[in-house]
């Protein structure tokens, strides 16, 4: 015991020498952070914040805590945990050690100080005399810290820390205790995500608990109902099969035989089947010579024979497993062709759809783990170097891939429905707006009408960038990222891509190998350079490369670079549909794709809940690097098309089917 205690101040000792070296010595830090968005680390008020901590952390974190003056159980356990540290007894010192102390890498950025939470919940605490039961046990408390200073890109930097209290202490009575200890340090405590953690079976189960769990096991009874239905089903179409190659001789006649020899295995194959058992008298022979030639089809005819006569039955079996299974795997006409009137391919939609997902679901990795890294001084240092995370910090700009995909698909195939369309009652119920039965009729308005949504568009999100003088990584904000207007101009180009592809489906030119080299290559270098540009200019301003840019320059950026993006994946969409670029159609069309591309919608629910879930969940603090933010997005992305495939086949499939039923 002495011996860890020699240990422990050793530490203590390390920590401090450390800390007045980083107060008082030079500092390094300001030499490698020169980018416009990561400077404010190096504030005084950053040191300050740590100051204050080494205060609270210094000799025992036990004996700086603020108590009341009222004694309650908590206060009564926290001195009884105090005289045992003092006394160094071996139950106490484990609480010390349970809770948080100053990690190394403070220089690189460690804000969040966690802990040990196993160690803590294995405490166990004593009134007087420690051969006897314990009174009290551990229960891990997380308190955070906002600091005086943030940047950009996370609005509100915090510190946390995990301390090992009482379990007879509240999340309030913590909360109030830390709170008038960091008063005294100068400390600002968010009393909003400090509390302590319960183990389940210490959660209150609430309404929406049980409605959680009700629909749950609803559909899970729905689905099991379905399923076996479904079995019995084709196991009685199996057996009616395998008994019509009997009667019918399938298994046994070729046909150039002759009738003589069909009488002659008929009889016999009779005779066998009567030795079975399997007929018994003239009239079951006859019942089964009489079988419906449906019979003879597949499982899906007789499947949806037998359905169409019991209504309950079909609606009960839209929850079938199998049946949507094989629906979400199976290669459907309409992949091949998009429109009855040309012959054009979108299955390359699937590629990029499942791309864009993975690039979503990466953003939301890295945007997250920014919060809560703890080596966030050292990243922004080496942020040049890892182009990467440029790549991942503008994942704002994947949904709008979805968005002009959206545009250009109900453009492009409701253009072939509606000319079909007479009346305008009908126009009406078809498009629910006759200003877009306009905008197909008059080609030239409809053009101007969309260019002028997209100018505007981006004129909106210009003036309002300006006037709040946002800069460009601001673009999260909420008075852009989530208005209608700012991708407005992705939709309408997407719908502009449409009816490029509705009326002229081909590029009148002769399709030479010449013409090919020349038009694939100077189209995607303009499609790459619309692309990228958008992408890499905020790279370079966050990484340093570039010089932070003015208002007003960053303001354009946020009004147009998402319809430079979109305007380079239309051109790229308009090659690859009309076959210049087939090289890059193979690739995307690859049916590896068409799985992940169906359950991309549900994919995109859940995975904000699993990025949560593998982040706040861990014991460790996260450390973003290349390698681990490459790990969490592909394991993210794996776990995610798992529950996207039950959610889809317990929700989306089974109401697609629904209504079908209901509106055909």
């Amino acid at each position: 015991m002495l011996r860890l205690t020699q240990n422990l101040s050793l530490l203590w000792l390390l920590w401090l020498l450390f800390y007045n070296y980083y107060c008082h010595g030079n500092n390094h830090n300001k030499s490698f952070i020169n980018n416009g968005y990561f400077h404010e680390l190096n504030h005084d008020l950053y040191t300050e914040s740590f100051n204050s901590m080494n205060h609270f952390f210094n000799k025992n974190v036990y004996t700086n805590l603020k108590l009341p003056q009222s004694k309650t159980s908590c206060t009564n356990d926290i001195l009884n945990i105090i005289l045992g540290i003092y006394e160094k007894k071996s139950w106490a010192l484990q609480w010390l050690d349970a809770t948080t102390h100053p990690p190394s890498g403070i220089l690189g950025g460690a804000v969040h100080w966690v802990g040990s939470y196993d160690v803590c919940l294995k405490c166990l605490g004593y009134h007087s005399i420690e051969n006897e039961e314990p009174k009290f046990h551990g229960s891990y408390c997380t308190m955070v810290f906002n600091m005086n200073t943030s940047i950009a890109i996370i609005p509100e930097l915090r510190m946390s820390i995990g301390l090992c209290m009482p379990n007879t202490c509240t999340s309030e009575e913590v909360r109030s205790i830390i709170n008038t200890t960091a008063y005294y340090l100068l400390l600002r405590l968010n009393q909003k995500e400090s509390f302590c953690h319960r183990l389940v079976g210490d959660v209150q189960k609430d309404t929406w608990y049980y409605i959680a769990i009700s629909i749950c096991s609803v559909l899970t009874i729905l689905v099991i109902i379905a399923t076996s239905i479904d079995m019995f089903l084709y196991i009685k179409w199996y057996h009616i099969q395998h008994l019509n190659k009997y009667i019918t001789g399938i298994n046994h006649i070729s046909e150039r035989n002759s009738i003589e020899n069909v009488n002659h295995i008929e009889e016999q194959t009779y005779r066998s089947l009567e030795s079975d058992d399997i007929i018994h008298n003239d009239q079951e022979l006859e019942s089964v010579r009489l079988i419906d030639e449906k019979y003879l089809t597949t499982f899906n005819e007789y499947r949806k024979s037998i359905l169409e006569k019991r209504i309950v039955t079909k609606i009960l079996c839209a929850y079938s497993l199998p049946i949507n299974t094989m629906k979400l795997c199976a290669k459907r006409n309409e992949d091949n062709k998009s429109n009855g009137t040309h012959n054009i391919s979108l299955t390359f939609f699937d590629g990029i759809r499942c791309i864009s997902m993975v690039w979503i679901i990466g953003a939301h990795i890295l945007l997250h783990g920014y919060k809560l890294t703890n080596n966030l001084l050292i990243l922004a240092g080496e942020f040049r170097r890892i182009w990467l995370f440029g790549m991942y910090f503008n994942g704002h700009l994947a949904p709008d891939i979805f968005f002009f995909m959206s545009g250009l698909l109900i453009c492009y195939l409701c253009m072939g429905r509606i000319t079909n369309v007479n009346g305008v009652k009908n126009y009406m119920k078809f498009w629910l707006m006759l200003i877009v039965h306009r905008f197909i009729r008059k080609r030239i308005t409809g053009i101007l009408f969309a260019l002028s949504f997209i100018l505007l568009s981006s004129l909106i999100t210009y003036f309002t960038a300006y006037i709040h003088s946002f800069e460009i990584m601001d673009i999260v904000k909420e008075e852009i990222y989530v208005r209608p207007y700012t991708r407005c101009g992705t939709y309408m180009i997407g719908m502009l891509t449409g009816w490029l592809l509705y009326d002229y489906p081909r590029v009148e030119m002769r399709n030479t190998r010449r013409n090919q080299i020349f038009i694939v290559s100077i189209g995607y270098l303009v499609a790459a350079f619309l692309f990228v540009l958008p992408i890499f200019v905020s790279y370079g301003v966050l990484s340093g490369l570039l010089t932070e840019m003015s208002h007003r320059t960053a303001a354009a950026y946020l009004a147009f670079h998402r319809v430079s993006f979109t305007l380079g994946i239309g051109i790229s969409v308009y090659l690859c549909a009309t076959g210049w670029g087939k090289p890059i159609n193979n690739l995307f069309a690859w049916s590896g794709f068409r799985v992940p591309a169906r359950l991309t919608y549900s994919a995109y629910l859940i995975h904000p809940i699993l990025v949560i879930i593998f982040i706040n969940g861990a014991q460790t603090p996260f450390i973003i690097d290349q390698l681990e933010v490459v790990r969490l997005t592909a394991s993210t992305t794996v776990f995610s098309y798992i529950v996207a495939y039950i959610l889809s086949m317990t929700t989306e499939y089974p109401i697609s089917i629904l209504e079908k039923y209901l509106f055909r």
